[in-house]
């Protein structure tokens, strides 16, 4: 946590940000720490997201591969033993049709289960289903636990498949 008053744009500032990421740390406001806190708790006091996020797995799981002839890579929030892919999210609403929204509109949440599905089956194993964990980020950081249907991976998958070839070609031409 950065003391009270702390400034990045600062000499002091600087150096203090760098002893921090040397160590594999990062610096937070007061206030963000605050706010990380009080959601963890209610991450902790939801007993299906706690029972997910404390299962067995790798967490933080940083995956490479090859598709289609190009490097690929992600890195899964939580790749857990039984086959499940857990995906962490913040959101302003946990309610089904305002997720839904950041999922297939907003931010293509979509895309990213499926190439983690293609992550992790290229790698070492099947999926066996994939669930996002969310958290409100304001009070009172209510918490659901929501699982992507096979069809909904299906469907981003298909995208992905589209786009893989422009992304070669954009690379061989240097666009």
């Amino acid at each position: 946590q950065a003391p009270d008053g702390h400034d990045g744009r600062t000499k002091a500032g600087k150096e203090l940000r760098a002893v921090a990421e040397a160590s594999g740390r990062i610096l937070v406001s007061a206030s963000q720490w605050g706010a990380v806190s009080v959601m963890v708790s209610a991450l902790r006091s939801d007993p299906t997201a706690r029972e997910l996020i404390d299962s067995p797995g790798m967490p933080e799981r940083e995956m490479y591969w090859q598709e289609n002839g190009l490097p690929a890579r992600a890195k899964l929030d939580k790749s857990l033993s039984d086959g499940t892919i857990l995906e962490l999210k913040t959101a302003e609403s946990c309610e089904a049709r305002d997720f839904q929204r950041a999922v297939f509109s907003t931010y293509r949440y979509d895309i990213a289960a499926a190439w983690y599905c293609r992550a992790r089956r290229a790698v070492d194993a099947h999926v066996e289903r994939f669930v996002f964990v969310v958290v409100e980020n304001h009070p009172p950081h209510a918490v659901a636990c929501c699982r992507l249907d096979e069809a909904a991976i299906i469907h981003a998958d298909d995208e992905i498949d589209r786009l893989l070839p422009r992304i070669a070609e954009a690379r061989k031409t240097g666009q």
